[in-house]
Order: C-alpha cells, then sequence, then structure tokens
C-alpha cells in the first residue's frame, strides 16, 4: 500500500486535508480558544482586569456581576483560559466610559 512519507499510522485522510477538531476539553466545557491580541488604546482605559475568580466563572456570569453597576444590561467580559480551557481564574471587563470603570471600583 501507498503512505506518505510524512503521514503516520494514526493520520487519517481528513486530517491530510487539514480538516480538524476541536478538542475533548472544548466540546465539553464549551470552551472557546481566544487569541492573545494587544488592546487597542481606546480600551486600555475602559478594561479592567479582575482577579482571585473561581475556577468555574464563566464570561457571561462575569458580565452580570459588574453589568449591576453598568449603564449597559450587558458588559463585554472574558475569562482567561489555559490552552486545555480550564480557567486561570482572572478576567477581563470592559466599561463603556472611564467613569463607569471607575465607579465600579469604589463601589464593588
Amino acid at each position: 500500500g501507498y503512505a506518505p512519507s510524512s503521514a503516520t499510522a494514526s493520520t487519517t485522510a481528513l486530517q491530510m486535508l487539514g480538516v480538524t477538531y476541536p478538542s475533548f476539553d472544548e466540546m465539553i466545557a464549551g470552551g472557546e480558544r481566544y487569541e492573545m491580541v494587544p488592546l487597542p488604546d481606546s480600551m486600555c482605559t475602559t478594561t479592567l482586569w479582575v482577579g482571585n475568580l473561581c475556577e468555574f466563572t464563566t464570561d457571561e456570569q462575569l458580565s452580570g456581576l459588574f453589568s449591576e453597576v453598568s449603564v449597559l444590561s450587558s458588559l463585554p467580559a472574558c475569562v482567561a483560559r489555559n490552552p486545555n480551557a480550564s480557567s486561570k481564574k482572572y478576567g477581563f471587563v470592559t466599561f463603556p466610559s472611564v467613569e463607569e470603570k471607575e465607579t465600579c471600583i469604589v463601589d464593588r
């Protein structure tokens, strides 16, 4: 039989075509992988780092907690995750203004 030299015995035809599947952890946790990119300067002053999170905190829960002090019903929030989708126990919340961010820091 013919087998390309770069292929191993466990390589499937789909893998050879570049088809990839989410890892087991991604499927179970429903986790998406986020690409690390620098924040635009306009977001640096309105984004808050939040530490000491429970390992089971979700993006939605983090957003909901801080939405209580915002004029918006939902805030962009993200829990930082390891490649295996486990929590790094910190995250980021972005507010619509510096004033709301500062109010949140004082009130929380």
